[in-house]
């Protein structure tokens, strides 16, 4: 038997563990369509995620880059002349010149997403700081048929909400298992709701 192979797949199932409690919510968040507890969990991960990659105060330069490095790659763009060209007739210049730059949505606009939802309660980022391509971000209810996951217009950008949600949540299973032993450690601090009776047991 690989021993070492068994070390790697139990520290790995332990870190998913630790952060299931927050993956989950996410899940249950949507399964109840309970949308805004799941778009407030999924904007905060990324925050979460970096503080614990260097165990130092989180940035939104750091919340940026986790998003680029495990989200983004979801909402790169790979258009081809005719296509631009078709947007850049049909749309606005705005809009094209964001296509050029090879994202619907980066680590900045997400972060100033982050800012505006949590602190506005609005999904308009053009004011925000970090705002690097779009002006607005529209979520929309899960789709069953007709999906705009994506979709630009005006520069706003529509998302749905459970698509949007499981790419961070696969983002965070990207990014699990990269973590070093230092890193792994800093997973203890989550704050975590307990049920009562194993609480009273514990302070016994």
């Amino acid at each position: 038997m690989n021993w070492d192979m068994c070390d790697g797949t139990y520290i790995l199932m332990l870190r998913l563990i630790r952060m299931q409690h927050l993956t989950d919510s996410i899940k249950k968040s949507i399964t109840n369509k309970n949308w805004y507890s799941a778009i407030a969990t999924a904007l905060t991960i990324p925050d979460i995620c970096s503080k614990i990659s260097d165990g130092t105060k989180t940035t939104g330069k750091k919340y940026a880059q986790w998003f680029d490095d495990y989200v983004g790659k979801n909402y790169r763009t790979n258009y081809s002349e005719g296509q631009l060209a078709m947007v850049r007739k049909h749309s606005t210049e705005e809009d094209y010149q964001n296509l050029l730059k090879g994202t619907k949505l980066s680590g900045n606009d997400c972060y100033a997403l982050r800012c505006a939802f949590l602190h506005e309660g609005t999904g308009t980022i053009s004011t925000q700081k970090a705002r690097e391509i779009l002006d607005e971000i529209k979520f929309l209810e899960p789709s069953f048929g007709l999906n705009l996951h994506g979709s630009i217009q005006n520069n706003k950008l529509i998302l749905h909400i459970d698509e949007f949600s499981y790419h961070i949540i696969d983002g965070v299973d990207k990014w699990l298992i990269q973590l070093n032993t230092e890193q792994t450690e800093r997973l203890k601090s989550f704050l975590k709701v307990n049920d009562v009776f194993d609480f009273v047991k514990e302070t016994k």
